[in-house]
């Protein structure tokens, strides 16, 4: 996604942000991709798995943080507390404030 390129075939694609994902198909080959981008970052959660093994994600929904609309998503540990909390924007997938609870 980084370059904006298909993963099938190479060529250029556009990608529409949405609400909840982003979603984009190749006009060459017709590749078809959606990612969900109010998930915890890929590097934190692998960082949670490896210590945790049982964890489970949690979206509490949109809200305001910092004057944005973000989506607050929280990882969970096998006894139900809360380990991390990530304020990620709509729309943009980024994420705008991390909470860790230890």
């Amino acid at each position: 996604m980084r370059n904006s390129r298909c993963l099938n075939c190479s060529a250029k694609i556009k990608y529409k942000y949405l609400e909840d994902r982003i979603v984009g198909e190749c006009d060459v080959c017709g590749f078809k991709i959606s990612l969900q981008i109010n998930d915890i970052s890929l590097n934190r959660l692998a960082e949670y798995w490896i210590r945790y093994r049982r964890v489970k994600e949690i979206l509490e929904g949109k809200v305001k943080h910092k004057g944005r609309d973000c989506w607050k998503v929280s990882l969970i540990d096998s006894e139900g507390k809360v380990k991390l909390t990530q304020y990620i924007e709509v729309g943009t997938g980024q994420v705008i404030d991390e909470e860790t609870y230890e």
